[in-house]
């Protein structure tokens, strides 16, 4: 067996390198890889974006890459992971993962941990983020 047993999966609008890139980190982080693919989905359409947000409180935050890593819970997790600055998406993507395998780690289920990345307690960007990776798994 090969240690890395990734395909480039074409469906996925990513070159082959940022797919290797993303399944590795998933892997790292004991992810599904079509799970961290629809959190990319979900978060910018798996595109690679630095987005400044003002909160209601008025306080910016900022969202870097594909998987939306806010820099205001970035720093535990890029210290985890060994990552010391979010310029490059191999490192947005790496830290996504981790932050993601952490949440189901601590949560106990997927669902669960959905909604802590997400911040949304309702569970709908958890419905959304299951519904497509349940696509990606057809």
């Amino acid at each position: 067996d090969h240690p890395n047993p990734f395909f480039y999966r074409q469906e996925i609008p990513l070159d082959k390198y940022l797919q290797e890139t993303l399944y590795s980190a998933a892997m790292e982080w004991g992810v599904p890889y079509e799970l961290a693919v629809a959190v990319c989905w979900r978060e910018t359409q798996y595109r690679n974006l630095v987005t400044p947000v003002e909160m209601a409180d008025g306080e910016v935050r900022t969202y870097y890459g594909m998987m939306a890593v806010c820099d205001k819970y970035a720093p535990e997790y890029m210290t985890l992971c060994g990552v010391d600055n979010l310029d490059t998406e191999e490192n947005r993507l790496r830290v996504g993962c981790c932050m993601l395998g952490q949440h189901i780690k601590n949560e106990g289920s997927v669902r669960a941990a959905l909604c802590r990345y997400s911040g949304d307690d309702e569970g709908w960007y958890a419905d959304d983020v299951l519904r497509k990776m349940g696509e990606l798994m057809e």
